[in-house]
């Protein structure tokens, strides 16, 4: 299973963005929580109409898609100049653009939200709630006796309240799912099935003078990774074996119970006794554990260092295991969990510091070496890889040693902090890997040899040809290359049953789960269904082995995936809705909207220098010059987040905002509510607008009533097609 994530991470990566990641970006947006500006990090560089795009805006959504990058290719984060190179700002521009053209939309319904209604709204935040969900006093008193400028924080806050209610109108049809189509798609995702299937792909004769040509001309794509040799001192950091642990290994070697002992004293209390089930050595056993298997029968170990203590063996019992074609051994074990003293951790590493200090600046790392009583000592070659490295004997410090010295930000000598010791290294030596032989390596070449022809448009085409000439003659999988000759067919079966909604990677099965279902929606057993678009290519047939449909009462009893499924159809209609919505507007007020950007600041902010000096003019009014990409118009992945609020003069002094809601989501509002826990008066103070609560007077607004009447007014407004004319949702 692991071996196959590994293989096959970048298709992983890439199912979760498109099918999930995606979506949920586009529509729920990306949480920026309140923003950390510096002074010059807030300039207004761009504008739609009256509506400014500023400066920190743009950098969180950027920050926003780098981290996003980051996590789903598992690579290092990348640079704004690296995100302008390959479209992603030029999207996030769009994205913007049209948040902006929403704002303008919201701002026209001119919605008043009473500033009561505000107040409330800002105590609800979790900012100022317990664990409990109580609402805390002192932390709102704390934060309102902070802030000035209580204008500015209400205008953001009611224009997100104001742009939320306008979003939830446009969006209000996708609430209305009929029942039917709830039944139908229930039903759907309640069926499983088993199939025969066939991948089918032109065959492809590959020669052995291709083979070993590809092999000349790419080298480096079969040589080894690069090793290096490095030389190290070490500071152990070992705790002290505990007296207790050398008391406790000569009473039981003078005959008391050592499972007795191991109740009374281990710190591991489970299994009763410190039993330990039968044990193989294998390959990959832990260090601590290596001395158990070199135990006999009846033998007590001396103690042994492990992850969080010390532990002392005894062997019970060895048997030779048939099936597995391996001795057992089965015993138990004392842990004593012990650590270094803080006090002496902290004065090693100070050491260790000094220490490499000195390195750093001789020619003679030895004489340093020697003046602190330590021996500089060499590795063998090694990699990020390789599994052993000579002279680091714990495999725990040998993660810690190979990934830090390798780093490419590592300084020569800097501390490495591992478990058992504090390394000081200095890399020596860097040696090219070696270039297997052919032979070795020969499936590997035939294998990226056939992915380069299959990327090829003339075998791709050449492919489609194929498939349509055969499609509606494939009665059965086997007869496939009697239909034509020239094509590569791989046929297997499902082992299990599967629903819609399972995946089939992991049976290396590139297609959606439910693209199959659709194929054989009318099928009968035994009859085909395709042919089927793979994922990474290539087409799929499948032959329905077997159907099982829950009946109509077991669908009547299933309430919670009944509303599970609601709520995802309704998702799914709500970013269909917006995505439509924003790309009308884009259509019809983009004639009429100037929009005009900063390039010298753009510019700045990315990177770009000289390359970009052709543009002179501080503003451009082109919108092509930010619309530049080809295709539809973006949605905007936080439309429902802050938009030009959250950058605001007096976002430094509001809380990260709970994120449930986008007018949470904004910076805070300008009025501010102080509560006291003894006054149960209600005053307020014109200057500072500051209102004081009692201990019984409300927290928690209700602002259900009024938004609903806004939303209502509005959905009658809004050209938003019925839902019984609105597009299938898709899952």
């Amino acid at each position: 299973m692991q071996e196959w994530m590994r293989k096959h991470r970048r298709l992983i990566m890439f199912f979760i963005l498109v099918f999930i990641g995606v979506p949920m970006v586009i529509f729920f947006g990306m949480p920026s929580g309140a923003p950390n500006r510096d002074a010059g990090q807030d300039n207004v560089i761009a504008r739609v109409g009256n509506v400014p795009i500023t400066e920190s805006q743009f950098r969180r959504r950027l920050d926003a898609m780098a981290e996003q990058r980051a996590n789903q290719q598992q690579t290092g984060r990348p640079s704004y100049r690296e995100l302008d190179e390959d479209g992603t700002v030029q999207r996030v521009v769009e994205q913007m653009i049209d948040a902006a053209l929403i704002t303008m939309k919201a701002e026209e319904r001119s919605l008043n939200v009473d500033e009561s209604l505000l107040a409330k709204q800002m105590q609800d935040w979790d900012w100022f709630k317990d664990e409990n969900g109580n609402f805390k006093r002192d932390a709102w008193n704390e934060w309102v006796s902070n802030v000035s400028n209580w204008d500015d924080i209400y205008d953001e806050l009611r224009g997100e309240i104001s742009r939320e209610v306008f979003l939830g109108a446009v969006t209000a049809p996708a609430g209305r799912v009929r029942k039917d189509k709830i039944d139908e798609e229930l039903l759907a995702e309640q069926t499983q099935m088993r199939v025969r299937y066939a991948q089918v792909e032109i065959a492809l004769d590959i020669s052995d003078e291709e083979i070993q040509a590809h092999y000349d001309e790419n080298p480096d794509e079969y040589r080894e990774p690069e090793v290096y040799m490095a030389e190290f001192v070490a500071i152990p950091i070992i705790p002290d074996v505990p007296e207790l642990a050398w008391e406790l290994i000569q009473r039981a070697r003078d005959g008391e119970d050592f499972a007795e002992l191991a109740n009374e004293y281990s710190d591991q209390k489970e299994p009763e006794g410190g039993a330990m089930n039968w044990r193989r050595e294998g390959s990959f056993v832990s260090d601590h554990l290596k001395p158990f298997f070199a135990l006999e029968v009846g033998e007590i170990s001396e103690p042994v260092l492990g992850p969080t203590g010390y532990h002392i063996y005894l062997v019970e019992e060895e048997r030779f295991n048939e099936v597995a074609n391996e001795w057992e051994v089965r015993g138990r074990q004392i842990v004593l969990n012990t650590e270094l003293d803080p006090e002496i951790l902290e004065e090693r590493k100070r050491l260790a510091h000094e220490i490499a200090a000195k390195m750093q600046a001789t020619d003679d790392p030895a004489a340093v070496a020697e003046e602190y009583g330590l021996e500089i000592l060499q590795t063998d070659y090694y990699n990020r890889w390789k599994m052993e490295i000579e002279n680091i004997t714990a495999t725990r410090d040998m993660y810690r040693f190979r990934g830090r010295s390798l780093d490419e930000d590592y300084p020569p000598w800097e501390p490495i902090e591992a478990i058992l010791h504090i390394f000081l290294a200095n890399i020596i030596d860097t040696q090219p890997g070696d270039l297997p032989p052919l032979e070795e390596v020969r499936d590997d070449v035939i294998e990226n040899i056939t992915n380069e022809r299959k990327r090829t448009e003339e075998y791709q085409e050449e492919l489609a040809e194929r498939i349509e000439a055969i499609e509606g003659q494939v009665v059965s999988l086997d007869a496939i290359t009697e239909l034509d000759p020239k094509l590569s067919v791989e046929i297997a079966e499902t082992e299990e049953m599967f629903s819609r909604r399972d995946s089939l990677f992991q049976q290396e099965i590139y297609v959606q789960t439910r693209d199959i279902f659709a194929a054989l929606k009318d099928k009968e057993e035994g009859e085909i269904g395709g042919p089927v678009p793979g994922l990474l290519g290539g087409y799929w047939f499948f032959e329905l082995a077997e159907r099982e449909a829950p009946t109509p009462e077991e669908l009547a009893e299933l309430d919670e995936e009944r509303e599970e499924l609601k709520e995802r159809l309704v998702r799914t209609a709500q970013f269909e809705i917006l995505a439509d919505y924003a790309k009308d507007l884009r259509e019809r007020m983009m004639a009429s909207i100037s929009y005009t950007q900063d390039a010298e600041a753009f510019d700045r902010i990315l990177g770009r220098g000289l390359e970009w000096e052709g543009e002179t003019d501080a503003e451009t009014t082109a919108l092509d010059d930010a619309l530049a990409g080809e295709g539809e118009p973006a949605v905007d992945d936080e439309t429902a987040d802050d938009e030009d609020g959250a950058a605001s003069d007096d976002a430094d002094d509001a809380p990260d905002a709970d994120n449930e809601t986008a007018a949470e989501a904004a910076a805070l509002s300008d009025e501010s509510v102080v509560v006291d826990e003894t006054d149960e008066t209600a005053l307020v103070e014109d200057d500072e607008a500051t209102e004081i609560v009692g201990e019984n007077d409300g927290v928690v607004a209700d602002e259900t009533e009024a938004a609903s009447d806004v939303a209502d007014e509005t959905i009658e407004e809004t050209d938003i097609a019925d839902d019984a004319d609105a597009p299938d949702a898709e899952e």
